[in-house]
């Protein structure tokens, strides 16, 4: 670990001072948190104040729900669900935005995450969360900086056996150690940069929405005369598709698909479109021999794309880093890498711009095209994402585990023909980049970074965020360390 470190000898007092007797390296692990001339460490429970369940009078029909899965692991961003208020559990916590939120049993994955939604819905949260309502002697965004960090969730990792799960309670939040700088310039930048990594991560999901609003739009507001007319189950269905297991027989699924037929400029399958699907690569040994694996990039190593890394909005969680002695079917850098199978399945990613050799794995794959233009094929990836979401892809999809979408299928799946101009308009807010944005961090000045900042969020696209997200996480890991160090 990065922060926490096992002493070389132990005494035979601080043996008998624990019940269990243990001698396992793990159990005397720790952090620094010694007090020095630059840094104090106050203990976690003295800065913050918690909300508590308790009766809640209520006037909405259909709440908010937070659950632990919900928080984002890799980026603290939450994913909100509305829920009918019959099916709020008893157990739970009434939140508001700028709370933080901390998971109890996912802690030392990183179950950390912050509140920021302006839904008029009441906002609750599972009882296996840890909700923090007020941070007292520090800013809250450099708290929550802290709790984000690899300190933070080594400390955590110290304070259970490696055989369970190292978590944050009501009794271990008296243990925790927040470092805190005597120079409140630190403090400052920190908080600053949080604050612009939280901006940003609701800038991303609001250009998400605005996707799907402006492709709902255009093909409502350009349908042809027909009505649709839903029809039972006919004979020449079944022989069109050659199946039953499938939704693509519902009153739902044939209104979406109407909705795109009827489109006054037409619709074409990406393949009459020109596109054409490649498999990932096979990784397993029979095929490729041996590999080595690794979350740090090596010379001469592939990138690897998982499907599963893939976020709902198009962008990357993780990276994985393979190496291999044969040369292995790589990614373009403008393909189209579509989830196929499984979790993740209908979820896809652009890489555009990007350094080094990519790949994917078989259950990913690659739409290409040879000649078409960047923006053409981000819209047909937004589109992607708008089936995703009115559960075409699932409609489609074949067997369990979360269904596989057969190649077969795109040259069935119709695409709607905007007008240039519409696909242009909404790949701009897939991608849209802007000036370095490294300089900008490398060259920080509080009134600078926030003016300029603010209109380098507005005018980015979803994947040029999250590339500023990943910027900016990384300064202030780099603060961080600096800090305790």
């Amino acid at each position: 670990m990065e922060f926490a470190s096992v002493p070389s000898t132990i005494s035979y007092n601080e043996v008998l001072q624990r019940n269990d007797f243990c001698i396992s390296p793990s159990k005397y692990s720790q952090v620094n948190t010694t007090n020095s001339n630059f840094v104090k460490f106050e203990t976690l429970s003295n800065l913050v104040k918690l909300r508590k369940p308790k009766k809640q009078v209520f006037n909405d029909k259909t709440v908010i729900y937070i659950e632990i899965g919900d928080i984002n692991i890799n980026t603290g961003s939450i994913e909100y669900k509305k829920i009918p208020l019959y099916k709020l559990p008893k157990s739970n916590i009434k939140v508001f935005n700028g709370d933080i939120l901390i998971s109890k049993v996912r802690t030392y994955r990183g179950g950390i995450g912050i509140v920021n939604n302006n839904d008029t819905k009441s906002i609750f949260s599972t009882s296996a969360l840890i909700v923090i309502k007020d941070v007292m002697n520090i800013d809250k965004s450099y708290l929550y900086a802290i709790l984000r960090s690899k300190y933070f969730i080594e400390q955590i990792k110290t304070f259970e056996n490696r055989g369970m799960y190292p978590r944050l309670d009501n009794d271990t939040i008296n243990n925790v150690k927040i470092p805190i700088p005597h120079d409140i310039t630190i403090i400052d930048k920190i908080s600053i940069l949080t604050q612009s990594l939280i901006k940003k991560e609701v800038e991303l999901r609001e250009k998400f929405d605005q996707i799907k609003i402006l492709i709902e739009n255009e093909l409502k507001e350009n349908q042809l005369s027909n009505k649709f007319n839903y029809q039972m189950l006919s004979y020449n269905d079944l022989v069109e598709f050659n199946r039953f297991d499938t939704g693509l027989y519902t009153q739902k699924i044939k209104k979406v698909e109407f909705l795109i037929q009827n489109y006054k400029y037409g619709s074409q399958t990406i393949v009459e479109q020109g596109f054409y699907s490649v498999r990932g690569q096979n990784l397993q040994v029979s095929q490729i021999g041996k590999s080595i694996y690794t979350n740090n990039l090596k010379q001469g190593f592939y990138q690897l794309f998982l499907p599963t890394h893939i976020s709902l909005y198009g962008t990357i969680n993780k990276v994985l880093f393979i190496g291999n002695a044969k040369t292995l079917l790589q990614v373009q850098n403008d393909d189209i890498i579509f989830g196929a199978e499984g979790f993740g399945k209908g979820r896809s990613f652009i890489p555009l711009n990007e350094n080094g050799r990519f790949i994917t794995n078989i259950h990913g794959t690659m739409l290409r095209h040879d000649n078409e233009m960047i923006y053409k094929k981000i819209f047909i990836k937004c589109m992607i994402d708008w089936f995703r979401e009115k559960n075409l892809i699932d409609a489609y999809s074949v067997g369990g585990n979360g269904g596989s979408f057969s190649t077969k299928y795109w040259k069935v799946l119709k695409f709607p023909l905007f007008p240039k101009d519409k696909q242009k308009d909404i790949a701009k807010l897939y991608y849209n980049p802007s000036d370095d944005y490294v300089a900008h961090i490398v060259n920080f000045d509080i009134k600078n970074y926030i003016n300029i900042d603010k209109k380098v969020t507005e005018n980015s696209g979803i994947l040029d965020l999250d590339k500023q997200i990943k910027i900016i996480r990384d300064a202030i890991d780099i603060e961080i360390k600096k800090i305790v160090e």
